[in-house]
């Protein structure tokens, strides 16, 4: 229990607020739930990844939306510092990832809700349509989450590709790729090519030489050379009599 504490005080702290419903539940009235104001809607900024009051409450909007079960009336306070944590997470830098987050928020949701309702029916139809739906509501969110990893690389891609020489030498060399651009198999190459000679005291690939001859491969004094197994002439093989 103490060191759960401890990793609680770590914690950051994520935005909390109470709702109030007006005008017969068609207008909420939000507010933190303490007494900094200018604090609270710092945070709330931080959350959706934009100074803009505007797009603040746009992005509410969406969230309330989401946030609130299914045949519920209200969404409550609970409900709304919920979908603002999944946001603050997510650490949105502009309003396009914060648009993302609220995407990501709204599938999880979905996936959650259609795999809660798989578990529980009887009918086997259901079940196949409520699971099929769960998963690709899973797999929308791991895109998701792919696309924004994406955009925060601006775009840039990592391609590691690894070098075996003989002696069980190894060479990892990272290459950068842009979208768009070229990589390491513009050339139809399994890899990429070194720029120069190979590291030194690392013996070269076998291969074929300038003029399309096989790399010597040597042999101790004394040895016999193999004989070509291979047949001149198609044919079975004849055989002895006994």
């Amino acid at each position: 229990m103490a060191t759960a504490m401890l990793r609680y005080k770590k914690m950051p702290i994520r935005p909390e607020m109470e709702i109030s419903f007006t005008n017969e539940g068609t207008t909420a009235a939000l507010a933190a739930t303490h007494s900094d104001g200018n604090g609270h809607a710092a945070m709330l900024h931080e959350a959706v990844g934009s100074s803009s009051n505007g797009w603040l409450n746009a992005i509410l909007i969406d969230l309330l939306k989401v946030a609130k079960e299914r045949g519920a009336s209200e969404v409550t306070g609970e409900q709304a510092s919920a979908a603002l944590a999944f946001m603050a997470a997510i650490q949105p830098q502009n309003e396009v990832e914060g648009a993302l987050g609220v995407q990501m928020y709204a599938a999880h949701r979905l996936a959650i809700e259609m795999a809660s309702r798989c578990r529980h029916t009887t009918d086997r139809q259901a079940t196949m349509e409520y699971g099929n739906l769960a998963t690709k509501m899973m797999r929308t969110v791991t895109a998701q989450m792919d696309a924004l990893g994406k955009m925060r690389r601006g775009g840039e891609q990592v391609v590691r590709h690894v070098h075996v020489y003989e002696g069980g030498q190894a060479i990892v060399a990272d290459q950068f790729n842009h979208y768009g651009g070229e990589n390491g198999n513009s050339a139809g190459q399994p890899y990429a090519p070194f720029a120069g000679h190979a590291p030194a005291g690392i013996p070269p690939l076998l291969g074929q030489d300038s003029a399309g001859n096989g790399v010597p491969i040597t042999r101790d004094q004394g040895e016999e050379e193999v004989s070509d197994a291979r047949r001149q002439k198609p044919g079975r093989p004849s055989r002895k009599q006994a």
